[in-house]
This record gives structure tokens, C-alpha cells and sequence, in this order.
């Protein structure tokens, strides 16, 4: 990814280093504060209207919103805690420090054009989450979890579940439905299309290659030659000691005329 590569000599020095500690750290004092004050999480929400009338800490504030706000769900927010620093942890050390803030920093900004355009209320942190999960997910497939503590599970599956349930409210939504989903996720997006364009692009060219050979062996098989020097026509039929390759115009030699 280039565009990153410049990005990153330019400000990588203004990277947050350990940003996934930072992050849990200010959600648990949130979770803790908000034990002691309930109204105060509603002043953390992403909200369009609000932020429009001069409450901009909430372009900020809502991703340190802890999944679970009661008393009683400490343990919940321990056991989310722990794997939000396996996941944001794993993702700083594969990527490094810039490219991890700018996976949050893109992030953001999706999410805040989903909430200003498509869900027009309150939001929390739930697509940052997300595409953080799908990215561990896709560069740690066979990362095994256990669900309740005894049933393992790849977390590739799990990532497949979240992913076709998002896929289904792209399919079934309108177009601004669909607009705001690719936003949402446009971190996972930009980091990952690059990567999946490629491997498709190397599927097709070995499938596309295992076919001509195919085809070649067919034809060898009932009699025809696999290679034949467009120079001296000897193929590998008639001198099977010969060496052939494909030289630079594309045509195909034996080993005395590629040399020539």
C-alpha cells in the first residue's frame, strides 16, 4: 500500500504507541465513572444532532464507550477487555504503531459519515469493533477461540458469521444503506481489497495455466507434441533429450536456438 508507505514516513512520528491499552484503560475509567453517574454515557454517544449544535467531543468520545455499563457486568467487560487486547495488540505488532491509528483513524470517519447520513441518531463504537475483529480475523484465520471457556472455534468461522450478517443488510437495504455499510467499513476496505484483489488475480492465472496444460497433456496424449522449437521444428517427441523454453518474443525454443 503506498499511499500508506508515504503517509507513514511523513507523520509516522505522531503514531499512539500501545493505542489498544490507552483505549481499554479510558474505557474502563468511562465504565467506572459512568457506575457512579448513569446520565453520563448519554453524553458520549456519537449523535449527529448533538455534535451539530457544538457537542464535538462526540466525534471523539464514543469510541471509548465500554460494551457494558452496569455494576454487575464487570466480569462481561474483563472478558471483552482481554480480547480487545488480543485483537488490538496482534493487529499494532503485524502493522506498527502508524498503521494501527490510521486503521482507527479511517474508521472513525466512516463511522461518522454512517451516523450523520444513514443512521441520522446516536451510535456507539460497534463498526470500529467490528472491522477490527474481521481484520484479526483475516490475518490470523486459524487463531483458535473458546467459546465458554471448552468449545473451540477458528475464529475465521466467526468472522464468516458477522460477515453475512453485514452482507445481508447490504443486499436488503437501500442505497444509502449500502452507501454507509462500505463507509462504516472502509478501514477494513482500504487495508484488505488490495489483498484479496491479488489473490484473485493469482487464482485466475493458475487456474488459467492448469487448464493449458491440461490441454497440453491431452494433446501429447493422443500424439501431438508438448514443445516444438519454432527454429529447427524438433520437438520433444523427436529428441526427447532436448531442453525447450519460451523466449522473449513469446515463441518457444529448444535450449541450441534460445541461445543464439
Amino acid at each position: 500500500m503506498g499511499w500508506l508507505n508515504h503517509l507513514e514516513r511523513r507523520f509516522g512520528r505522531y503514531a499512539i504507541p500501545e493505542l489498544t491499552w490507552k483505549l481499554i484503560g479510558l474505557q474502563f475509567a468511562v465504565y467506572l465513572f459512568g457506575i457512579l453517574f448513569p446520565d453520563f454515557y448519554g453524553a458520549l454517544f456519537l449523535d449527529p444532532d448533538r455534535v451539530l449544535k457544538g457537542e464535538v467531543w462526540r466525534l471523539i468520545t464514543y469510541i471509548v464507550m465500554p460494551p457494558v455499563f452496569g455494576i454487575t457486568d464487570v466480569i462481561w467487560f474483563f472478558f471483552y477487555a482481554y480480547f480487545f487486547l488480543l485483537i488490538g495488540s496482534s493487529l499494532e505488532r503485524e502493522w506498527g504503531y502508524f498503521r494501527y491509528n490510521m486503521f482507527w483513524l479511517i474508521g472513525m470517519l466512516g463511522t461518522t459519515f454512517f451516523a450523520f447520513f444513514v443512521a441520522r441518531g446516536s451510535i456507539a463504537n460497534i463498526y470500529l469493533m467490528m472491522s477490527l475483529f474481521l481484520a484479526f480475523a483475516t490475518l490470523f484465520p486459524d487463531y483458535m477461540i473458546y467459546i465458554f471457556f471448552f468449545l473451540p472455534v477458528r475464529v475465521k468461522y466467526l468472522a464468516y458469521l458477522d460477515a453475512a450478517g453485514f452482507l445481508v443488510l447490504f443486499m436488503t437495504g437501500d442505497l444509502s444503506m449500502k452507501v454507509g455499510i462500505a463507509v462504516a467499513f472502509s478501514n477494513y476496505l482500504l487495508f484488505f481489497a488490495p489483498r484479496f484483489w491479488q489473490i484473485a488475480k493469482v487464482q485466475v492465472g493458475t487456474e488459467g495455466r492448469r487448464k493449458k496444460f491440461q490441454e497440453a497433456r491431452r494433446e501429447r496424449s493422443s500424439g501431438s507434441a508438448f514443445h516444438e522449437c519454432i527454429v529447427c521444428k524438433r520437438t520433444d517427441l523427436t529428441h526427447s533429450d532436448l531442453e525447450f523454453r519460451v523466449g522473449d518474443d513469446g515463441h518457444e525454443y529448444c535450449a541450441e536456438h534460445l541461445k543464439r
